[in-house]
């Protein structure tokens, strides 16, 4: 949710404070997406070290899969090729974000 191209992004500014909340682990797509779609070794092993430690698993890092190989749709950067402006429409008149929005 930080990046300000996104569609609909501004509608959901106002749920930045999970971000910053401690009870929150913050993982991003471009994190977990790994190199097969985009994303880097590195950065994959770092989100999946921190969602581990956090439930109290950081010693089954070795046991976790991969990501599947042949899902193109799972690129970094694909949805937002598919956004419009209908879609931000939808998150601006979504009655959630209103309520929290007034």
């Amino acid at each position: 949710m930080t990046d300000p191209c996104f569609p609909g992004i501004a509608e959901t500014a106002h749920s930045h404070w999970l971000a910053r909340h401690p009870a929150v682990i913050t993982l991003t797509h471009e994190e977990l997406a790994g190199p097969a779609y985009g994303g880097t070794s590195r950065a994959r092993r770092a989100a999946l070290s921190r969602l581990l430690t956090a439930t109290g698993r950081p010693r089954e890092f070795a046991a976790l899969p991969a990501p599947h190989p042949g899902h193109p749709h799972l690129r970094i950067g694909h949805a937002t090729r598919h956004f419009g402006p209908q879609h931000e429409r939808l998150l601006r008149d979504h009655p959630h974000l209103k309520a929290r929005s007034r």
